[in-house]
């Protein structure tokens, strides 16, 4: 009988040399790409004033048709809002023709009516609306509104 190098005959087992396996290969990661920088749905905010004998103001309230502040919980840098003003108070606006403070795609919107000669009241719709794109695009935080007036 021929011996087998490291049989075990005894216990019924064989055991088989085998060569060394290669560590497998460590992954690699793909090359770090910059995130493409997200187009705003909405640059800035238009309020169409013109026939509510609204005159300009320091800093205009925005308020719904439920009486909820629209600014409720957002804050400015007092500096700002002195060198730049909250808003820019203009007589006409062409939408076909950007402009610096609101951008390419400004959300349009009228107030319903104007309240204690400082707020603006606009609807329930509306205020949602204006809520909701500015959490997403932060344009009023960055004060990109135009009044018309």
């Amino acid at each position: 009988m021929r011996q087998r190098p490291f049989a075990l005959l005894s216990l019924g087992l064989c055991l088989v040399a085998m060569p060394a396996m290669a560590a497998p290969a460590p992954k690699s990661k793909p090359p770090a790409v910059a995130p493409k920088p997200v187009e705003p749905d909405v640059t800035g905010l238009v309020i169409d004033a013109r026939d509510l004998d609204y005159e300009p103001r320091m800093s205009p309230a925005l308020y719904d048709d439920g009486a909820h502040n629209l600014l409720d919980g957002l804050s400015f840098d007092p500096e700002k809002v002195a060198s730049d003003g909250f808003a820019r108070w203009v007589r006409s606006y062409n939408p076909d023709e950007p402009n610096p403070r609101v951008g390419a795609k400004p959300m349009i919107l009228k107030p319903l009516r104007v309240e204690g000669g400082d707020r603006l009241i606009f609807s329930a719709e509306d205020g949602s609306k204006l809520k909701v794109a500015n959490s997403r695009d932060k344009f009023i935080d960055r004060m990109r509104i135009l009044i018309l007036y």
